[in-house]
């Protein structure tokens, strides 16, 4: 099983610096589609292992991400994977 965050933003500029932040901060972090369910953004979101979820609220909340759109939950079983808006 694995589990993930993704994170939504409305623009690009503010995925990266998220990714950018979040790397410095020492939690890997990527690029991802955003998930169908979000049904906004700019298509590209941010990925991080679930185990960095205070490292995301600390970048968050240090940050003033005006396109900050949400937080899913991203958890694959067996080749299936479940999404579910966290904030």
């Amino acid at each position: 099983m694995t589990r993930d965050l993704i994170i939504v933003f409305k623009s690009k500029t503010e995925v990266f610096e998220f990714i950018d932040r979040m790397n410095a901060a020492g939690a890997f972090t990527t690029t991802t589609g955003t998930p169908k369910e979000a049904k906004i953004g700019c298509g590209i979101s941010a990925k991080t292992n679930a185990h960095n979820v205070n490292a995301v609220h600390k970048v968050l909340s240090e940050n003033d991400f005006d396109g900050f759109f949400g937080v899913y939950s991203s958890v694959s079983v067996n080749g299936r994977t479940s999404r579910t808006r966290l904030v």
